[in-house]
Formats: C-alpha cells, sequence, structure tokens
C-alpha cells in the first residue's frame, strides 16, 4: 500500500474522493496527517513512549536525525519540549504538515493544486487509477478480507489511521462500528514491534470520540 510514498502522504491520496475530485474530511485532514507524520517516526524508530508520554529516541537510529526534512523539523519540536502529551503532539502545527506534505506532493505532480494551492481550495489527482487501487486494498483490511499477519506493519497502521475517523473514501462510520474486531487486529498489528503506535492511535481515537459528541473537531 505505502511501497512508493511516506504514510502522510499516501493517507492524503487515500482521502482523496476521485469521483467529485475533491478530499474527504477536509475538516479532519491535517489531524490525521499530523497523526501519520508522528507513525512515521514511531516506525522509524524515532520516536517512543516512556511514562505513557511521546519521547524522542536516545540512543540508537533514533538518535539521528530523520532523512525526512518535515519529520526532522516534528521531532526537533518534541525535543524542544519533552513535556509534550501525545494530545498536544497531535496538535500542534498540524496545519503546517498537512502544507507540507500537500506541496510535496505537487512537486511530485501526483496532485495539482487550485488557487490558493491548499486543501481549501480545489485540488486535482493526477493519477486517480492508483488512488482508486490503494483505496481498495485499505477497504479489505479494514473489512477483514485480508488477515493482519500477512501485512506489514506500516500497511497495518495506514489502515488504522484511516479508520480513526473515518475516511468514507475507504470505509463508512456504520462499517467501521460493524468491523471493530478487524480494525483492533490491524492496531495490534501496527503496533507489534513498536508499542508507541498503540498509544497514539488510542489517544486519536479518543479525540475523535470527543468530536463525534460536539458535532465537530475538538481537540
Amino acid at each position: 500500500m505505502t511501497a512508493n510514498q511516506s504514510l502522510p502522504a499516501s493517507l492524503y491520496l487515500l482521502a482523496y474522493n476521485t469521483r467529485k475530485n475533491e478530499l474527504a474530511k477536509k475538516a479532519w485532514l491535517d489531524y490525521l496527517i499530523r497523526g501519520a507524520v508522528l507513525c512515521e517516526l514511531i516506525i522509524g524508530g524515532y520516536l517512543v513512549e516512556e511514562s505513557r508520554r511521546p519521547r524522542a529516541a536516545a540512543n540508537g537510529q533514533g538518535a539521528r536525525k530523520p532523512a525526512d526534512p518535515m519529520l526532522s523539523w516534528v521531532l526537533d519540536e518534541l525535543r524542544g519540549d519533552p513535556g509534550l502529551t501525545w494530545r498536544r503532539l497531535l496538535r500542534q502545527d498540524a496545519a503546517q504538515s498537512l502544507a507540507a506534505i500537500e506541496q510535496r506532493l505537487a512537486q511530485q505532480r501526483l496532485i495539482s493544486a487550485g488557487p490558493g494551492g491548499s486543501v481549501t481550495g480545489r485540488v486535482t489527482a493526477t493519477d486517480p487509477a492508483a488512488i482508486e487501487s490503494m483505496q481498495e486494498s485499505v477497504r479489505a483490511a479494514l473489512t477483514g478480507q485480508v488477515d493482519p499477519a500477512a501485512l506489514a506493519a506500516r500497511d497495518a497502521a495506514l489502515a488504522a489511521l484511516a479508520a480513526v475517523v473515518p475516511l468514507p473514501t475507504v470505509i463508512s462510520r456504520r462499517e467501521a462500528r460493524q468491523n471493530a474486531a478487524a480494525l483492533a487486529a490491524l492496531g495490534d498489528r501496527a503496533a507489534e514491534q513498536t508499542p508507541a503506535l498503540r498509544s497514539l492511535i488510542a489517544q486519536m481515537r479518543r479525540t475523535r470520540g470527543r468530536s463525534f459528541s460536539a458535532a465537530g473537531p475538538v481537540r
């Protein structure tokens, strides 16, 4: 699913409705992209959890900066404020994270942006067939058609992130409720080697629950 793109870029493309030529869940997209950025850092070994809080890894691969400038920037934020909680880290600079991913996709010519060049304006995908193929793969995972054990951790994480709100381009809220067991299994698969992923996704789901109760994003 994510062979050629980072998790944030893949999640952005998952949110693209190829029939309407627009992004779904715009009000949530910056939050989801920020979550995907943190997932990328966790899977890469740069971000861990200590005492229920996110921490920059102190040794090994995490002691070096990621090659990706955006990941490096987010990791520097955490190092500059070690008191950040998962909730605050998810909210902090979420809009900037989204803008950075959108700019990168535009530079790669995977999307073209209309006036304003942001998600508030018109965005057109240049390869809708590839997006639809990825959406179908993620939908199969979310609806239990694929054994989570057969998925790479990154692919399981992508599917779990897509179900947080959820993205209607891959699964509806009703379907997500009906496939709760499959979603839980995907989360378990994603967090097998990186337990911090479990805490991150759990925080995102708690935020989503509060927001649905309030009929709008509450972060």
